[in-house]
């Protein structure tokens, strides 16, 4: 790469950059030369000594125009530094007229819907996340999502999807209708109907779960839900968003289970709930470009707090309660060591609730899963804990190729380090299911062995396999020594 910076003396006062160049050279090997990348920015109209309050500056640290791919020839004749030469001319008409052959505007209209889990087709996305996944009580599950475009109406979307499991031979379907706000305040409406399952438990801990964690495929004990949905997502300040939401669902449990009011035993409940969830990114950078905006993830804190208030009586809700659950994630480089990522998460529930309401599958020991499930506890089994109160700690070090390096063998180094704590309040009123408290500390260490395998995809990064071994031990350590060790494959993508 090669950077040349011009400066001009403004005001007989400052120096400032009003030309900046660069050539940047990818892929270069043997000789060879994948690609070669140029570029000249020009500035002017410089002003200084301006008085810039921090709320007069964007949240996005870099914005395209929307319609920056739309301008015409005139416009660029009218607004260009500097002149095209013949070369370049030739190189806009070659590279327009590629543009065109292999239909690069839709192609990037492809990879922008694809950020956001959707496929686009005229008039309708397509929801990949909708056409199929596996889990212990569905099976093998198929299905659809389909969702209006901008095509049909801007910035408002309407769909639904359905799927369907071959081993609870069950059909499961939806709608909802999102509409968003133009503004950097980033405001968006949503209302939405199901009736599906979701795994019993894991309100608090679910979106801790990375897209390569595979923990969703031991999801067995299933509540059906039915119920309606209304949310609201808005961005009022720097690094800060926050999240309104009013749900009341109809729970009926996939499980043999009761709960104990009481008053008396029932296994069917209505819920309605009020919940306020607020995340703080520190150090935040964001780019829009598109008609979307990406965050670009330099492994910063995040904090995270969700308040919930159960509504008794509203939309025939069972239950007055208060939960608050939170989680501060953070990854950042030790000099000459290597990277260490941590997860401290914790909730607390103020009021006796059924079983699918409390805090469970934290665990991703199974038969069925052979690979580490990030921010789980990989020799615990799904549903060995029920707690109404617990908090966890996941932390790991990644030592890099520091500790085994030859030649073109290097993997990665990682050393885990897992500790949770819970308690429980009122323990028989969950009548019918097996489970244990976890009032005494629960730990566990693993050491694991990445990139042993890497695969190269387009020479800019590459997805690395690996294997790691886990061990549990302290108080709940288990009698026969071999049934504390856990082995696992691993597998990461990286950038090169």
């Amino acid at each position: 790469m090669k950077i040349q910076q011009k400066y001009a003396f403004v005001n007989d006062t400052y120096w400032f950059p009003e030309q900046l160049n660069f050539e940047m050279i990818i892929g270069a090997e043997d000789g060879i030369i994948t690609m070669k990348y140029t570029g000249k920015s020009y500035i002017t109209d410089i002003k200084t000594d301006i008085p810039l309050l921090p709320k007069d500056f964007p949240f996005e640290a870099i914005t395209f125009a929307e319609d920056a791919t739309d301008k015409t020839e005139a416009y660029w004749s009218t607004n260009r530094t500097d002149s095209l030469n013949t070369k370049e001319l030739d190189t806009y008409t070659y590279i327009d007229s590629i543009g065109n052959k292999y239909k690069f505007d839709r192609k990037l209209k492809i990879i922008e819907s694809l950020t956001t889990g959707k496929y686009p087709f005229k008039y309708v996305d397509l929801d990949l996340t909708k056409l199929g996944l596996y889990n212990q009580y569905e099976g093998t599950r198929l299905g659809l999502g389909l969702y209006t475009n901008d095509d049909i109406i801007k910035n408002v979307s309407i769909g639904g999807f359905v799927g369907y499991g071959f081993k609870d031979e069950a059909l499961k379907y939806g709608g909802e209708i999102k509409a968003k706000i133009p503004g950097k305040k980033d405001i968006s409406f949503s209302f939405k109907y199901e009736n599906n399952l979701k795994e019993a438990g894991t309100r608090f801990i679910d979106k801790r779960w990375s897209t390569l964690s595979f923990r969703g495929a031991l999801a067995e004990r299933m509540d059906q839900i039915e119920g309606f949905t209304f949310q609201t997502n808005l961005k009022l300040f720097r690094n800060f968003y926050w999240a309104l939401q009013l749900n009341t669902i109809k729970v009926t449990p996939k499980y043999n289970y009761q709960f104990n009011t009481g008053n008396g035993v029932i296994t069917n409940y209505n819920n309605s709930e009020f919940n306020v969830n607020l995340k703080y990114y520190f150090k935040e950078e964001l780019i829009k470009a598109f008609n979307n905006t990406v965050r670009i993830d330099k492994g910063h804190p995040v904090l995270s707090f969700t308040y919930s208030r159960g509504l008794k009586s509203i939309f025939n809700g069972d239950f007055n309660y208060n939960t608050y659950a939170m989680s501060l994630e953070h990854t950042f480089k030790l000099k000459n060591v290597g990277i260490t990522s941590y997860r401290l998460e914790g909730n607390y529930i103020d009021t006796p609730l059924p079983y699918g309401l409390l805090n469970t599958g934290e665990g991703s020991r199974g038969t069925q899963l052979f690979f580490i499930a990030e921010n789980t506890f990989q020799t615990l089994s799904p549903y060995e804990f029920l707690s109404d109160a617990s908090v966890n700690l996941f932390t790991k070090h990644n030592f890099g190729g520091l500790l085994l390096k030859n030649g073109r063998f290097q993997p990665d180094l990682v050393l885990h380090n897992n500790i949770g704590y819970g308690s429980l309040t009122d323990a028989y009123r969950h009548e019918n299911i097996s489970f244990n408290t976890k009032n005494k500390v629960f730990l566990e260490t693993g050491l694991e062995l990445n990139n042993l395998y890497r695969l190269n995809y387009f020479n800019v990064g590459s997805i690395g396999f690996g294997f790691g071994v886990f061990y549990r031990y302290g108080d709940y350590s288990l009698p026969k020594t071999s049934d504390n060790f856990e082995f696992k494959l691993s597998v990461g993508i990286s950038s090169k």
